[in-house]
């Protein structure tokens, strides 16, 4: 019966353990740290996003004047000297328009718009475009997203500051 108990001691001993040791981590020597870090980062390019729109009765000729407006666009940016592939012209898109009188639909021609992206990372450009006329060429800015060339060398560079 002894070595019954004894068994049963030892047993109760090595199952208990290691219970009471994570029940107190300063006793077996460990400590436990909980921490939280912020990192803001100002971004360092801009995309801006524009729209040529032309609306015509003949979609080749509204296709047409938008292109031109687009090349012309394009050769006024190449005089600002941005990276090679800073200007993206891209979403080309086409659709009938209409417009109703009595009741009735009636066709008034086609509309054809163009996106050009422009990215920069010298925000001076932002102002320049919002102070000159660009608008002879371009209906509408539709948006300016901030970003990151590299998010890695931001964060490393948010940390060196």
């Amino acid at each position: 019966m002894s070595k019954l108990v004894q068994s049963l001691a030892l047993m109760s001993a090595l199952v208990a353990t290691p219970m009471l040791a994570t029940s107190n981590p300063c006793q077996n020597g460990s400590i436990e740290v909980e921490g939280y870090g912020e990192v803001l980062v100002l971004p360092d390019v801009a995309t801006l996003g524009f729209n040529v729109k032309n609306e015509q009765k003949d979609a080749k000729v509204a296709k047409a004047n938008v292109e031109k407006s687009v090349a012309a666009f394009i050769a006024k940016l190449e005089k600002l000297k941005l990276n090679k592939d800073a200007v993206n012209a891209s979403e080309f898109s086409m659709y009938s328009t209409f417009e109703y009188k009595n009741s009735k639909r009636i066709f008034t021609g086609y509309q054809v718009s163009r996106e050009v992206k422009v990215t920069v990372n010298d925000f001076a450009l932002i102002a320049l475009f919002a102070a000159t006329h660009w608008a002879t060429f371009v209906a509408s800015l539709k948006a300016i997203a901030l970003g990151f060339v590299s998010i890695s060398k931001s964060i490393v560079l948010a940390i060196k500051n």
